[in-house]
């Protein structure tokens, strides 16, 4: 599309109607919420910014309107929901505009191609029929949706309707998200690659930087990526994908691969994702976001460490919620285990997957690695293998439209709920005289502003805590590194220059030792952590019960009260940041303190050092090392404590939130608009009944 042809386009004809302005406005938060480019996010804002700022006027006005409309729209020249590819024409339109009303176009650049918009969807799906077809593919879901978020814009609760396009966000995705999860090195990589019958992703055995991958089915093979700055690369070749010499795939957030295969159908998207322990802690965050959006799970664990704590917590948090996710386990490289060990394996596991409602028929054992060996010397696939993916191709040929029906049908029940909750509230004040109104609603603000004032004071507590064990745990971490040393020196004095020269077990002592001290000293934190909290929400819950609402509000039981087992000391120092804070602690010792540098370092020193020296010089470079690691170490802890602070104090107000809500919803009314509040709530509770 070219300037010109833009300054003709619908887009313009839709920003010189009366309410183009409003309407950006009302959907503007919502787009911002959904997109996940920072690039086009930022450039968006700034269009806005001349709108709200009244800096503009005329037709410059109209060009940036005609923009917003374009880039907030969910169907342009390639939709918005496409991973990655989606943003691209957005960003090109958006920069036009910007450089059209700050005069930086001629006539002649109107006469070229906006940047980007000359590319194709990349994906094969039917875009429009789809997003036209959603009332018929949701069987009156989204009517439903609409009607209640109606409600919720009539009651003038900012909250319901923020929680309304969140599921709205939700069905506007065409594509069923599958997701494979699991700890680094599991065989996530691999296991797709064998699905989709071509080496593509990178397999590593440690940690890497490769971010969450979308894969889709594409008319022609194409690779995007995505930097943490937005910046956004079409790629030559997907070869690309295992070049570590690429850096711009290598320090990608995202990236999408478009694939001609007759696997993926047109609305499936597969998802790779870094392992749940890995090291950079802005990749571990994108799987634990994108993990609850999936509409499938595929856990891959590897048969060694299939009853790992790891995946079972990460899985028990997931579930805790909505018990009926589909969720696929797979335990990977069975090769490496005799049939009596698998049996014993796979008995302990369906056990445990049992809890989790995760029934046998979605348990499979097999290798990986095996299958991709026969698949890409073009020989039949093993047996375990197809059971697997024969199983999960018919669960998405037969099932995925039902179940994704059933999460938005199991969302919209929950909001309904709490839209009920509202109205009741509201229809009980209405029988109150005048006088008792006032006192109602003046009593309710005041046991408002107690609720805040009692979680800003446990809120203070709480962090006050963190930041006591956090400085009690570096205390103790600098006296293990003096003793760390002592040790050292000790070790090293009584070994002989021969045994020093091949490092004589260093490394995997100062490995070991390092490794103990964390473990225990965690384990520890967890437990201290875990008891103050539930105490914490305990009398958060006792308080709450204790206020004497003038209103007839029914107590829910909080999330917290259902589930004492995953409150904070397990579901956030037990799973995400202490995995991976973990897991980045284990690489920095390879880095900093690992064989391969030790025994480099060693005989560098025997090269370049007199005799007499060698020993006390290995000391000295040692102990440089073991300080370089412990200033990463503290840097790395303490952002891990500023995370466990935010994250506890979330679940405190989550809490709360959840057992009171519609108390602090009708306490912020408006006392003059009681009446007309009351008549809209009868009617809205008649509407919100006939709706469910």
């Amino acid at each position: 599309m070219k300037g010109k042809d833009f300054l003709k386009s619908k887009w313009m004809e839709e920003a010189k109607k009366p309410d183009a302005e409003k309407q950006i406005r009302q959907k503007f938060n919502q787009w911002s919420q959904r997109v996940q480019n920072t690039g086009i996010l930022l450039k968006a804002r700034e269009l806005l910014n001349y709108i709200t700022s009244g800096q503009i006027s005329g037709m410059d006005k109209l060009v940036v309107l005609a923009a917003l409309l374009y880039i907030i729209s969910p169907i342009d020249l390639i939709p918005d929901f496409i991973p990655i590819a989606g943003w691209l024409d957005d960003i090109g339109v958006g920069t036009f505009a910007l450089s059209l009303i700050m005069g930086k176009l001629s006539d002649a650049d109107l006469d070229k191609t906006i940047d980007y918009t000359d590319q194709k969807n990349p994906a094969t799906f039917g875009t429009n029929s789809l997003f036209l077809q959603r009332d018929l593919y949701y069987e009156g879901l989204s009517y439903k949706l609409d009607e209640l978020k109606s409600i919720a814009v009539d009651f003038d609760s900012h909250d319901m309707v923020s929680m309304a396009e969140s599921i709205e966000s939700m069905m506007d995705l065409p594509f069923f998200r599958v997701m494979f999860v699991g700890k680094y090195n599991s065989g996530k990589s691999t296991l797709i690659n064998a699905f989709l019958g071509k080496e593509l992703l990178p397999v590593e055995a440690i940690p890497t930087k490769r971010p969450i991958t979308y894969i889709l089915a594409g008319k022609e093979e194409k690779l995007y990526s995505e930097s943490k700055q937005g910046d956004i690369t079409i790629h030559a070749s997907l070869d690309n994908l295992r070049d570590k010499r690429n850096e711009l795939i290598m320090n990608a957030r995202r990236i999408s691969l478009f694939l001609p295969t007759d696997t993926l159908s047109d609305d499936l998207c597969f998802i790779d994702t870094p392992g749940l322990e890995d090291p950079n802690q802005d990749f571990s965050d994108m799987t634990i976001q994108e993990a609850p959006l999936a509409d499938a799970l595929v856990m891959v664990m590897d048969i060694g460490y299939a009853e790992s704590k790891t995946e079972y917590a990460f899985l028990k948090d997931l579930l805790s919620n909505d018990r009926d996710r589909k969720v696929f386990i797979v335990l990977n490289k069975s090769d490496t285990r005799t049939a009596n060990e698998i049996s014993k394996i796979f008995d302990r596991l369906r056990n445990l997957m049992e809890t989790l409602n995760i029934p046998e028929n979605r348990i499979f054992v097999l290798s990986a690695k095996k299958a991709c060996e026969k698949i890409f010397s073009k020989n039949e696939p093993p047996n375990d293998f197809m059971m697997f993916k024969n199983v999960l191709l018919d669960f998405l040929k037969k099932g995925s439209k039902a179940e994704k029906e059933r999460i938005v049908s199991q969302q919209l029940a929950k909001y309904a709920s709490s839209l009920k909750d509202i109205c009741n509230a509201q229809i009980d004040l209405s029988k109150k005289s005048a006088q008792e109104k006032m006192l109602i609603l003046t009593k309710l603000s005041e046991e408002k502003q107690k609720i805040e004032t009692m979680l800003n004071k446990e809120k203070q507590r709480l962090e006050d805590k963190v930041t006591l064990i956090e400085n009690i745990f570096l205390s103790n971490f600098e006296n293990f590194c003096n003793t760390l040393k002592t040790d050292i020196r000790r070790k090293l004095d009584k070994l002989s220059l021969d045994e020093l020269r091949s490092d004589y077990g260093i490394s995997q002592y100062l490995k070991m030792e390092i490794r103990k001290f964390i473990e225990d000293e965690m384990n520890k934190i967890q437990k201290e952590l875990n008891e103050y909290t539930k105490d914490r929400i305990t009398s958060i819950q006792i308080e709450l019960n204790k206020i004497d609402f003038p209103l007839s509000f029914e107590h829910r039981e909080s999330f917290m009260e259902k589930n004492p087992d995953l409150l904070i000391g397990i579901s956030i120092i037990g799973i995400y940041p202490f995995l991976s804070f973990f897991t980045f602690i284990g690489v920095l010792i390879g880095t900093l303190l690992g064989r391969s540098y030790i025994e480099s370092m060693i005989k560098k020193i025997y090269a370049s050092t007199a005799y007499n020296k060698i020993r006390k010089t290995i000391e000295i470079q040692l102990d440089e090392q073991l300080a370089k690691f412990s200033e990463n170490f503290k840097i790395h802890a303490h952002q891990h404590f500023e995370t466990l602070k935010t994250d506890a104090v979330a679940k405190l107000r989550e809490s709360v939130l959840e057992t009171i809500g519609p108390a602090i919803v009708i306490a912020e009314s408006d006392f003059s608009q009681s009446d007309d509040k009351t008549k809209k709530a009868l009617s809205m509770l008649q509407r919100i009944q006939k709706i469910i």
